[in-house]
């Protein structure tokens, strides 16, 4: 008898039927609670969890399934529950002195949260058909333009999704100069899992971050988590370029424009696009940055793949050294003439 307790589990017999299922089977957090349930063996036995890192690894008793008062039924089946790794590719199975499950690998969501701003009144330049101004660069708000502060942990680089904790506390912190960390504002993800700060709570540059609070509902142990630090500036916008003229001919296009007095201006960038019924067949986009000049031009000649009687439009912006276009742009719409026919 004294033998029969430390003979390890068997691999033959019992273990040929034995089986495990676990629910979720993926998309969950390390420290969620998951079901086990299956089957392992004779009735009335023990049972507790084992862990391995990978596939041949050897196999070891899960520590904090060990005291759990676990046991199979007369007819070898079990059900209980337990929380979910916080790793990849770990395998846990279901063990009794005479019986093992299969293993079951586990695929841990990481937890994530990510800062942006989020302007509340985006510039509505669609032409055409097509959006033309470009986003602000990351932490960046614009001086007077509207804005809030999301924290997004759903989101990812492939476009998957992550799993929402709906209601999970979240705290918005700004660091001070000690390195320490003051809470500014306290919110909660919503069903999107996001969660929006208004700019009464990020009046200023700073470096802020994000803390996800431990999550303990529905028997849930998920820790609390902190972003990467988040750099965040108020900056102007550049002022736009006025009075632009478009001077056609058969092959190119001659843009002029005027630029106001402005320290903010960077550079000036042009584009242009199909008018009318034509489209650039040159070129695949509809419309495409042609390009981008000294913040002190006030003209630029386009010779590009200029056809002539066809119709052409044409934007210009201004952009900042911190890469912040202007609000809107001077626009104007030319048609090339007809070229002339030698004679014969």
């Amino acid at each position: 008898m004294i033998v029969a307790l430390f003979v390890a589990p068997s691999s033959t017999g019992a273990a040929s039927i034995a089986s495990l299922n676990v629910t979720p089977g993926s998309g969950v957090y390390g420290g969620q609670q998951l079901t086990f349930s299956g089957v392992v063996g004779p009735g009335g036995q023990a049972i507790w969890l084992q862990r391995r890192g990978e596939a041949g690894a050897a196999w070891a008793d899960v520590p904090d399934s060990i005291p759990q008062p676990w046991t199979t039924s007369s007819d070898g089946r079990f059900r209980f529950t337990f929380h979910a790794p916080a790793m990849n590719t770990v395998q846990f199975r279901v063990v009794s002195r005479t019986a093992e499950t299969p293993a079951h690998t586990f695929s841990a969501e990481h937890q994530e949260a990510d800062l942006l701003v989020r302007e509340l009144q985006p510039p509505s330049v669609v032409w055409p058909t097509q959006t033309v101004i470009e986003p602000l660069p990351r932490g960046f708000a614009v001086k007077g333009e509207p804005y809030q502060v999301r924290v997004d942990t759903v989101n990812r680089a492939n476009d998957d999704k992550k799993p929402v904790l709906l209601g999970r506390a979240v705290r918005l912190e700004l660091r001070q100069p000690d390195n320490s960390w003051a809470v500014k504002g306290q919110g909660s993800l919503d069903r999107s899992g996001y969660a929006d700060f208004g700019s009464a709570l990020v009046p200023g540059d700073g470096v802020y971050r994000a803390v996800l609070g431990d999550w303990t509902a529905n028997g849930d142990n998920v820790g609390w988590f902190p972003s990467l630090p988040f750099y965040f500036r108020i900056v102007d916008r550049p002022l736009e370029v006025t009075d632009l003229r478009a001077v056609p001919t058969p092959s190119s296009v001659t843009l002029t424009w005027k630029l106001p007095q402005d320290s903010n201006r960077q550079g000036i960038v042009v584009v242009r696009g199909g008018g009318g019924d034509y489209v650039p067949t040159w070129a695949a986009p509809g419309r495409f940055v042609i390009n981008t000049l000294g913040g002190s031009r006030t003209g630029y000649v386009d010779s590009s793949g200029i056809l002539p009687n066809r119709i052409y439009r044409y934007a210009v912006y201004t952009v900042s050294e911190d890469g912040v276009y202007s609000k809107v742009a001077a626009r104007t719409d030319v048609r090339t003439p007809d070229a002339q026919r030698g004679a014969l």
